[in-house]
């Protein structure tokens, strides 16, 4: 290849010597022989003929004239057809120049040149455009070209851009204020604070619409799916009406930006393109609540409930580690715990008791006077009353008088009785209809609590009632 170059180079230069040394021997003659530039003005056929026929051709039949005129005929023949097939090969293009500086090529075609000038005018850009013929690869990155690049600083996350600013210090300053945004405002003095990733600055040239003030990043990385971080729409495309131009379009970062954790701009809510984590170490009193313990008393009547001891809340230190993520808490992670006051915990006594319940109601009325037919505290008890009243307060129906209830209950013995068993007695006054006249609620140790006497209230069994006494009867509950 590269004696094919030197050997066609050698028959140009050979070629180019020839065609001077026409040129001196023809301007040798016409210096010699005193011959005028033409008056073209004045120019009429029959001069040239005149002149023509005036000229002395003699010196031109030289052998090494008309070899240095046929050189020259079919050099300028051989260039003029170099330059048509060159001018038919190539396309028109622009060298573009910034500030003086060569940059590129940009098709030179109407629209692309005035989107580069109005972007150009934009940012207050010097350009310059010197049109050419060239011949330019396909794929020629002349989009890159026009979009006017500039060094600039990168934001990058894990080696991949997110965001260009124009300084340096304009990148660190958008790296602070992004943290400042995403740390909890509550934190100490001695909290570490770090962006989550290999977060870094870098140099790159991109093209000037890219590159975007500290405000409109921090924005942009703080909000990927509502900022575009472009300072304004430069994208220039060759629209070429032959089909066959297959040049790429331009793409700005913001039409192919996503988010560190993989969500699109199009998501609805979209995530800060960066991570920034902060841990801290603190410690907290926490009160703990008291148990409730509770403990079946046969004491108490059913359905009783008394606080045996109230309960004290105790109080821990402990010792946390707190982790956030922009700005929510993350992780509470427990380092250690130091009792400060113990629990003390509630006891509660629950009541089981069938008897205690019916003697907690039945005690209410002690005192009230005997009332032959009462039945309610409106009007008082007699014997059969009060032991209707109370046990139907707890749910038990019996039926009105002794008679009644005696027939109704399940017979026991004196010894198998317990508190809250029915105690009967007949004859304690005329009743010719029934045989048991008298009903008691028995309590135990021969006593029991009865509406007699004039009053409600305890009676023991005196040799009276011993004498009357019926026997014993237990109601199903």
């Amino acid at each position: 290849m590269d004696m094919q170059f030197r050997y066609r180079r050698r028959n140009e230069i050979r070629l180019f010597d020839r065609a001077a040394s026409f040129s001196k021997l023809l301007r040798d003659y016409i210096q010699n022989n005193n011959w005028r530039r033409w008056n073209w003005k004045s120019l009429q056929w029959r001069n040239l003929q005149v002149r023509w026929k005036q000229i002395d051709w003699s010196p031109v039949r030289e052998p090494r004239v008309i070899f240095a005129a046929s050189s020259a005929t079919v050099f300028l023949a051989v260039s003029a057809g170099f330059i048509g097939w060159n001018v038919h090969r190539t396309a028109s293009w622009s060298e573009l120049f910034v500030k003086g500086t060569y940059m590129g090529m940009i098709p030179n075609e109407a629209h692309t040149v005035a989107a580069l000038q109005q972007t150009a005018a934009a940012y207050s850009i010097p350009v310059a455009l010197v049109p050419v013929h060239e011949r330019v690869a396909t794929n020629y990155d002349w989009q890159s070209v026009s979009q006017l690049p500039e060094q600039a600083y990168a934001i990058t996350l894990n080696g991949k851009p997110l965001v260009y600013t124009s300084t340096a210090r304009a990148a660190r300053s958008v790296l602070a204020d992004i943290k400042t945004s995403l740390t909890p405002k509550t934190l100490g003095a001695h909290a570490k604070v770090f962006f989550s990733g290999k977060v870094g600055v870098q140099k790159e040239n991109v093209g000037v619409a890219n590159i975007v003030s500290v405000a409109t990043a921090v924005d942009y990385v703080l909000h990927p799916g509502q900022v575009a971080p472009v300072a304004r729409s430069a994208n220039l495309v060759m629209a070429d009406t032959n089909e066959s131009s297959k040049s790429p379009e331009v793409t700005t970062l913001a039409a192919t930006s996503q988010t560190a954790s993989g969500q699109s701009k199009e998501n609805s809510r979209p995530q800060p393109l960066l991570t920034v984590t902060a841990s801290e170490v603190v410690t907290k009193k926490v009160n703990v609540h008291f148990a409730v313990k509770r403990i079946k008393d046969s004491n108490l009547a059913a359905g009783t409930v008394k606080v045996k001891q109230k309960g004290v809340s105790g109080i821990k230190e402990e010792t946390l580690q707190l982790t956030y993520k922009n700005g929510q808490l993350a992780s509470n992670q427990v380092l250690s715990t130091v009792k400060v006051r113990p629990v003390k915990d509630e006891i509660v006594l629950e009541g089981t008791s069938f008897y205690a319940a019916i003697m907690q109601e039945a005690l209410k009325y002690e005192g009230y006077p005997y009332v032959y037919g009462g039945n309610t505290p409106q009007t008082s008890f007699d014997c059969s009353g009060l032991v209707q009243w109370v046990f139907g307060q707890e749910g038990i129906a019996l039926p009105r008088t002794a008679q009644e209830q005696w027939d109704v209950t399940q017979h026991i013995s004196e010894s198998q009785a317990r508190p809250g068993d029915l105690v009967f007695f007949s004859g304690t006054y005329y009743d010719p209809g029934n045989v048991v006249t008298h009903v008691g609620i028995y309590v135990g140790n021969g006593v029991m609590y009865d509406a007699g006497n004039s009053r409600v209230g305890y009676d023991a069994f005196t040799p009276y009632l011993r004498e009357h006494l019926y026997g014993f009867g237990r109601v199903a509950h």
